[in-house]
């Protein structure tokens, strides 16, 4: 059955109780004017009739505003009004002398009028036949009881009356239904779905809703609304639609539904409840939402997880881990954060391009996933960095997943047709001894697994205290570094090194040191690699180089009987583009001879391919090159291969075992045939004892440098070195 958006009887009963309504108010207002004022008096019977027009008419105008039979009937009660008002005027009017045919006539047209009372076309048909019999009857009878004329008139304004409240109704008809129409045309050819519901049964659905459930009016008859709801969402429902006609549009409410296909769709509903005393009705509204949803929960995956590994990512950390603190304040748990690092990630990514090293990282992701519980997380925290969450635990526990993940490391990822190694550097803290937040909490774990990777990487290390001093004082030192060469905080000291055979100087090594006015004078074993991470010795080896070579220069002026300065250089040096131009200009500007300049170069250094370029770039213009610390790496003798050194300083190592160890002695022993094979000058370092400077004597060294001969001095103290020098040899 067709569903109307419009009722049109009850909009016509409603318009129709209005005109039965001033009808009935303006004939009990006429009848005494008509009576006693337009037609003559005609004494006791028009008395009555006066009075028992008005009785009917002011029930008529009662019951139009009070019985609801009569509301909804008025259509008949008018129609029966006017056929007993046009009956009785003409029952008046022709009483005594009416003719058969006409009477007959009238009374079939009441009859048929009686059965047609909303055929409105057939009411304007007896309206007009009334007039013209009535008017026909009138000029035909001989002597009618009472006037022609008033009475014409008075049939006439009740035919124009009722004839124009007629023309108003169809009128009104029409526009009703033109509004069905185009209510009709927008509520089906909507884009969003539109509903009714009548006792909890549907009772219209537009196109789009048929479309979006699979299912047409007829199928959902026998279905409750409620079932249609996804099992989660029943309870919700089931409170809207009962809880009373109190709602407004302004409800929203998200459900899932399921269509025909068993398929789950994410909607937005609206209610409105409906004036209705028979029944519980309401209109509604239904907004497919489920690609915003879709778009939603991508949103948050985006938000919460790292898109490369699908891991959670740090918000989502960081919430996770704020809710077990709280919930293991109350219960004196123990949480564990356990942060790991990859070693030479950056070396595999660089060498090998960003998209091995994003295979890598979702490898490792697996790996490490396979190595906790189901309880705990594992995210990625940025770049080669994960963070794993241990909830009620302790340090046995965490030990084991630990030496897990440093086995899950053992073989080899297999990138593609490539495979490469990587190791973990891991850190662990606790709450709540190592913090009492997430913050803190991340960065200690962070502090132990730097200690970690000091400790040559590959292992785990738990969080202390002291570990936070180290990192502080660290802090502290990186922070003054930069600050410290602007503020004239760095001096060269310079260590002599002599000839073993004449015991003159030979040479001047000089060595950075750094006065700082918050930390006292700093070694450079703490502060140099500080200086590499930074990047800050690229600026500071420069002011060393410049400084040293101008010192050299003022030397060499003065007479002082020595052939060079020595200065160690490190591999972020070589590495630097500019370092050979910087160095080049500063030799020419100070007008200084390559060959009074010794670089002094560690073997670890040399063992790159890069730096070995610029090294024997720097020995074809002239600039002497040193080898440090020779026989501690494992390429020694392939160095001399490669490059061409003018000196070899032995590691202090051997020199310092000579006296006591045999195997040192003769290894120190090869070193200096070889060395000398090679034209190099040999250096021996750390020479404390005279026993020392005999041995070496004997096996042929060239060069010692040591605390027995002198410390490293500072740049004033060096004309009264020199001068002592003169008058004495070691």
């Amino acid at each position: 059955m067709k569903f109307n958006f419009i009722d049109l009887k009850s909009y016509e009963a409603h318009n129709a109780c209005r005109t039965l309504r001033l009808i009935s108010f303006a004939g009990a207002l006429l009848s005494p004017i008509i009576t006693f004022f337009w037609y003559p008096p005609s004494g006791y019977f028009a008395t009555v009739s006066c009075i028992i027009y008005i009785l009917i008419f002011s029930s008529l105008f009662i019951l139009t505003i009070k019985n609801n039979f009569v509301k909804n009937n008025a259509a008949f009660f008018l129609i029966s009004l006017y056929i007993i008002t046009s009956g009785a005027t003409i029952f008046f009017a022709y009483v005594n002398n009416f003719m058969d045919i006409q009477l007959w006539l009238i009374s079939f047209l009441l009859l048929i009028t009686t059965f047609s009372m909303n055929n409105t076309k057939f009411i304007k048909v007896y309206l007009a036949t009334m007039l013209i019999l009535t008017i026909s009857v009138l000029y035909l009878l001989k002597d009618p009881i009472v006037s022609r004329e008033k009475s014409i008139i008075i049939l006439v304004i009740f035919i124009v009356v009722g004839y124009t409240n007629i023309k108003l109704r169809i009128t009104y008809q029409n526009i009703l239904k033109e509004k069905e129409e185009h209510y009709r045309g927008l509520v089906e050819s909507s884009l969003i779905g539109v509903f009714i519901i009548k006792n909890k049964r549907l009772i219209y659905i537009n196109p789009y809703l048929e479309h979006l459930l699979g299912y047409s009016l007829e199928d959902l008859q026998d279905i409750d609304v409620i079932n249609l709801f996804h099992g989660d969402d029943e309870l919700d429902v089931f409170n809207t639609l009962n809880s009373g006609p109190n709602k407004s549009l302004d409800d929203h409410y998200q459900f899932r539904i399921h269509n025909k296909y068993g398929d789950i769709i994410h909607v937005e509903i609206s209610f409105a409840f409906l004036n209705d005393e028979n029944s519980v009705s309401f209109i509604g509204t239904v907004l497919d939402i489920t690609k915003q949803k879709k778009a939603e929960e991508q949103i948050r995956h985006m938000a919460y997880y790292d898109a490369l590994t699908s891991l959670p990512n740090r918000h989502m950390l960081t919430d996770y881990l704020s809710q077990r603190i709280v919930m293991n304040k109350a219960n004196n748990h123990r949480v564990a954060v356990i942060f790991i690092d990859l070693d030479r990630f950056k070396l595999i990514n660089d060498t090998l391009g960003h998209n091995y090293g994003d295979k890598l990282l979702q490898e490792t992701a697996l790996r490490l996933k396979s190595c906790i519980g189901q309880n705990d997380i594992v995210s990625r925290y940025g770049g080669d960095e994960f963070v794993i969450i241990i909830d009620n635990t302790d340090e046995n526990s965490v030990s084991q997943i630990s030496n897990r993940i440093v086995s899950q490391f053992v073989n080899p990822f297999k990138l593609g047709s490539r495979e490469v190694y990587t190791t973990p550097s891991i850190g662990i803290s606790f709450y709540p001894e190592d913090g009492q937040d997430v913050d803190t909490l991340i960065k200690n774990a962070d502090t132990a697994m730097y200690r970690a990777k000091d400790n040559g990487k590959n292992n785990y290390q738990f969080y202390t205290m002291m570990l936070n001093k180290e990192v502080s004082r660290k802090m502290d030192l990186q922070t003054s570094l930069r600050k410290a060469l602007d503020k004239n905080e760095f001096v060269l000291h310079y260590q002599p090194q002599f000839d073993l055979k004449s015991g003159l100087v030979y040479g001047l090594e000089a060595l950075l040191r750094w006065e700082s006015p918050s930390n006292g004078l700093v070694s450079p074993l703490e502060f140099i690699p500080l200086c590499e991470e930074t990047g800050l010795i690229i600026s500071i080896g420069e002011w060393v180089i410049d400084a040293a070579c101008r010192q050299n220069k003022i030397w060499k002026e003065a007479g002082y009987p020595f052939n060079h300065i020595a200065v160690n250089v490190s591999a972020i040096q070589l590495k630097h583009p500019g370092f050979y131009y910087m160095l080049t200009d500063t030799l020419k500007k100070l007008g200084m001879d390559p060959q009074h300049l010794v670089l002094e170069v560690t073997e670890s250094v040399m063992q790159d391919l890069n730096t070995s370029v610029v090294i024997n770039k720097l020995i074809s213009s002239g600039i002497r090159v040193a080898i440090d610390d020779f026989g501690t790496g494992y390429s020694s003798l392939r160095l001399l291969k490669n490059v061409k050194p003018s000196i070899i300083k032995i590691d202090p190592s051997f020199t310092r075992d000579i006296i006591k160890n045999n195997d040192s002695l003769v290894i120190l022993k090869h070193i200096l045939n070889m060395g000398h094979e090679l034209n190099c000058i040999i250096i021996a370092e750390g020479i404390e004892y005279e026993q020392q400077v005999s041995l070496l004597n004997k096996l042929g060294c060239d060069i010692g440098q040591g605390y027995l001969f002198s410390k490293p001095l500072p740049g004033e103290s060096i004309k009264k070195f020199f001068d002592d020098k003169l008058l004495t040899h070691f």
